[in-house]
């Protein structure tokens, strides 16, 4: 059997939770989609995230985090010249010979 928790009732927990802390509050909604950004920014595949998320379609799942998954990508882009141009070398690895 699955606990239900109302709504009201969990935000109040979370914001007592948060205030003993001296954490910020958020939502537990909020946190899901705290998660969910968390999870496509790490590169974690769009169909696992859908999975973890109950989501039937993987398009629900890139509708609601559209702009995460386009800071993913944009990052991924620059991953072949990071690995090629390493920060403490500012050299290329593969030099062409020069005749």
């Amino acid at each position: 059997m699955k606990l239900v928790i109302p709504e009201l009732q969990r935000n109040i927990c979370v914001r007592e939770f948060t205030a003993k802390r001296g954490l910020p509050y958020i939502t537990p909604h909020g946190l899901r989609h705290t998660f969910c950004s968390l999870q496509i920014a790490s590169g974690v595949n769009v169909r696992t995230v859908q999975a973890r998320r109950g989501h039937s379609r993987a398009s629900t799942l890139t509708d609601i985090y559209n702009q995460a998954l386009k800071t993913a990508d944009e990052r991924a882009s620059g991953v072949p010249d990071d690995i090629l141009t390493p920060k403490e070398r500012k050299k290329p690895l593969f030099m062409p010979q020069q005749a």
